[in-house]
């Protein structure tokens, strides 16, 4: 994934980086669906790339394939649809060869996401229904969240969930590397717009998603909350080091 943009060596660092990462090695024990969803993004991302610098459509397929069925495994991930769809964007030429490995590109990540329509349509009624529906679990996002619940008694001062994530990214997540990472994002929208734009669709949807969901156990000491992010860590490692480059 890293040697898609980056020399050798700076992607050996972030093979490190992201192997003793304290969420890959707390979820590689703990191998719940944000670990499995881990491999889906690097190998997924890896493919658009791949696919980018060598024109193989293959390998495009595979990773567009790879996004669209981490969404069967977390519903959330459905969001990887706007780096696929900006990769298929930014890379279309007036060619007929383009226009079909474009085609089958964005038909590899539809058809996992497909099957877990039917799936759900089967089941629960509607191919947008699932089994958190039953449980409200789906109704849990709210601003109050975000910016922080003042209003329950029992736990006045709850801070919002953008104070929690940034500070536990910064302490525990990505340590030295997180500030590193938003730096690079932003220089790469500037210098290298399409790699920039894609490590973006990326990474701030979900984050931005995920800041307004209700549980979020504060403290610098637990990586919980975090484990929501986990696959969002190889794309802030991965402009880190572009940065550093």
């Amino acid at each position: 994934l890293f040697r898609q943009a980056l020399t050798p060596t700076i992607s050996l660092l972030g093979t490190i980086l992201l192997a003793t990462n304290p969420l890959t090695l707390m979820f590689a024990n703990d191998a719940n669906s944000h670990a499995s969803t881990l491999l889906c993004v690097v190998v997924g991302f890896w493919g658009l790339l791949a696919w980018w610098r060598t024109d193989c459509w293959w390998k495009g397929m595979l990773g567009a394939f790879m996004l669209g069925y981490a969404c069967t495994i977390r519903y959330s991930d459905f969001l990887l649809v706007l780096p696929v769809t900006f990769a298929v964007l930014a890379n279309l030429k007036r060619t007929r060869r383009s226009w079909v490995s474009s085609g089958l590109i964005l038909l590899s990540w539809a058809v996992p996401v497909a099957v877990l329509a039917i799936v759900c349509w089967v089941h629960f009624g509607a191919p947008w229904r699932n089994g958190y529906s039953f449980c409200n679990e789906d109704t849990g996002f709210g601003w109050k969240y975000f910016v922080g619940d003042n209003t329950e008694s029992t736990n006045p001062n709850q801070q919002g969930n953008w104070a929690t994530l940034l500070q536990q990214l910064n302490h525990t997540g990505l340590f030295v590397f997180w500030p590193l990472a938003l730096a690079g994002l932003m220089v790469a929208l500037m210098r290298v717009w399409r790699l920039g734009m894609l490590l973006v669709l990326w990474v701030l949807p979900s984050m931005v998603l995920y800041m307004f969901y209700y549980w979020a156990p504060q403290g610098e000491q637990t990586i919980w909350y975090l484990r929501f992010f986990v696959d969002l860590v190889p794309g802030f490692i991965f402009a880190a080091l572009w940065l550093i480059e």
